[in-house]
């Protein structure tokens, strides 16, 4: 890691005992090494669920059993050295903290753990120097993945709360308050498999599918948009039919629409479609396949101008990149009661 200065390199080494991992941090141009971490318990180690560096690299976030061997918690420190700051509260015995995340300004971290109960993950907030230390996801509701939105404002999370293997999808404010439940109830069988959030931060699109074959690693059967904040969602694909599914999906960098990569067609067929995250008709954008071709992979640009995809489009089996701007078709203007547009 380098600081945001480019001042200082942080490095994980077992430099001064072998096998235990420490962390180190050192003028980039060569100078004195400052150990970061804590003085470790026998067994301890740093970094077994992770490091990370802030937005703007002035602070690292290290897991380590540094306390207590095998008990990990997470804990912050200046780059260049200074105080070393826990930040997850009070542990049982054999409790761990997971995973961790910057918000993306840096001053918060929002960490996964068993910090109240053995076998229950559960999501809290702390700021990043240390302080109150917010919950976030359900009392007991296991939580297993999560995203924060790109205004730092939102947490959403997938919990296991519909029980037989049913997840579901929740969002709730980085200060805490109120959880919502994004996704509409699921049928028995079917589960939400994953999601992402817009670059505007106002809409998440997931994934549902079925329990039997997610387990198996087969794809999802639907895809939905819903406010993040919560209210009624909308289908953006037909169910695919049996034998067909969900290969991967993507929103668009200026969060108006939805690329997504599906048997929808076909089935065995993967394409790739466009459709608007407010729903309405798909659009094909791949160019006609030749006999047994198909869409293996699709990557946007960094601004979404371009989007290309790699397939088999002309040969069968000679798998080659195609690039092409993708845009909804125009609509007609929306007429009101007034007669005006």
């Amino acid at each position: 890691f380098i600081s945001g200065d480019s001042s200082t390199v942080v490095y994980l080494a077992d430099q001064e005992t072998n096998n235990v991992n420490e962390l180190y941090s050192v003028p980039i141009g060569g100078g004195t090494v400052i150990k970061l971490n804590d003085p470790l318990p026998d067994g301890g180690d740093v970094g077994l669920f992770g490091i990370k560096l802030s937005p703007d690299g002035s602070t690292m976030v290290y897991s380590a059993d540094q306390e207590t061997n095998n008990l990990h918690e997470i804990f912050s420190v200046p780059v260049g050295g200074g105080p070393v700051v826990k930040l997850n509260g009070p542990m049982p015995a054999d409790g761990a903290i997971f995973e961790f995340q910057f918000t993306p300004d840096g001053s918060t971290v929002v960490y996964r753990g068993t910090q109240n109960v053995i076998g229950i993950d559960e999501l809290f907030s702390v700021p990043v120097g240390s302080g109150a230390i917010t919950p976030l996801s359900n009392p007991g509701d296991t939580t297993f993945n999560y995203q924060i939105s790109p205004d730092g404002s939102t947490v959403v999370y997938q919990t296991s709360t519909g029980g037989a293997g049913q997840d579901q999808l929740f969002s709730v404010p980085l200060q805490g308050g109120t959880v919502t439940q994004l996704n509409a109830p699921l049928p028995a069988g079917q589960t939400v498999e994953s999601f992402e959030i817009s670059a505007d931060s106002s809409s998440v699109v997931y994934s549902i599918g079925f329990i039997d074959v997610i387990e198996g690693g087969s794809p999802g059967t639907a895809l939905f948009s819903v406010p993040i904040a919560g209210g009624t969602p909308i289908q953006l694909t037909p169910e695919f039919v049996g034998g067909s599914g969900l290969s991967g999906f993507d929103i668009s960098r200026d969060s108006r629409y939805l690329v997504y990569q599906s048997n929808q067609d076909a089935p065995g067929v993967d394409e790739i479609h466009l459709v608007s995250l407010s729903g309405g008709a798909s659009v094909k954008l791949n160019a006609p396949l030749v006999s047994g071709g198909d869409v293996q992979a699709f990557v946007q640009n960094a601004d979404g101008s371009r989007l290309m995809y790699m397939a088999d489009q002309d040969t069968d089996e000679v798998r080659e990149i195609f690039s092409l701007a993708p845009e909804l078709p125009e609509l007609p203007p929306e007429i009101f009661s007034d007669g005006f547009e």
